[in-house]
């Protein structure tokens, strides 16, 4: 019983460590909105740009501490678009379309 709690204390603080900041989770709504093969092309640089800017007015994160949460604001409130937990960072991209 000691052991499982201190691998559980131990899991909890590796969690805390490698949760992503804001940043990672920005940059994961971005790839959400613009694909790999449209951010090549001249207009998906365009379109990156435009992405970023939009993404830096409405998405904003959650602490949770273990976990975090990639929050989109909207004319209604905020709604949980992705989950970020040990570096990664997870987009929900349904739930963004249901969002806009």
């Amino acid at each position: 019983m000691k052991k499982l709690f201190i691998g559980v204390i131990i899991l909890a603080a590796i969690a805390a460590i490698t949760n992503p900041n804001l940043e990672a989770h920005k940059e994961a709504a971005t790839r959400e909105f613009v694909s790999k093969e449209k951010q090549e092309s001249i207009g998906g640089k365009l379109g990156k740009a435009v992405s970023d800017l939009l993404v830096n007015q409405v998405i904003t994160r959650k602490n949770n501490y273990i976990y975090s949460e990639t929050r989109l604001k909207t004319l209604t409130g905020e709604k949980t678009v992705g989950y970020g937990f040990f570096g990664f960072v997870l987009i929900n991209k349904d739930e963004i379309n249901k969002s806009l």
